[in-house]
């Protein structure tokens, strides 16, 4: 949920007794955007990640990059939206959007 499930929510998410796994908020992928400048990752008393990435973009090298770049970070998983119906998403050619052009979603 955008501007809902950033690192201060799931901080105090986690002080009254935190779900098995969190989603961050989504994380646009374009071919400025990096990782390591906007993206964090609670630190929780456990033995495994507890936060899977949730990553929004439309072009599959930008994706690419921001995937191999997240997987230096310790998260349970990554999660490409690909359903978001929302117009203002899909408009855009990404989350829903990108299955309007399927051979270029699976590439």
């Amino acid at each position: 949920m955008q501007d809902v499930t950033d690192l201060p929510f799931m901080r105090v998410a986690a002080h009254y007794g935190a779900p098995d796994y969190f989603f961050t908020e989504f994380f646009r992928v374009h071919s400025q955007s990096r990782p390591r400048s906007t993206f964090s990752v609670p630190s929780w008393r456990t033995d495994r990640p507890a936060v899977f990435a949730q990553l929004i973009g439309e072009e599959i090298p930008h994706m690419v990059r921001t995937v191999k770049e997240l997987l230096q970070y310790p998260i349970a998983g990554i999660d490409l939206n690909m359903g978001c119906p929302a117009p203002k998403i899909y408009k855009k050619n990404v989350g829903g959007g990108l299955l309007r052009d399927r051979p270029r979603s699976t590439s």
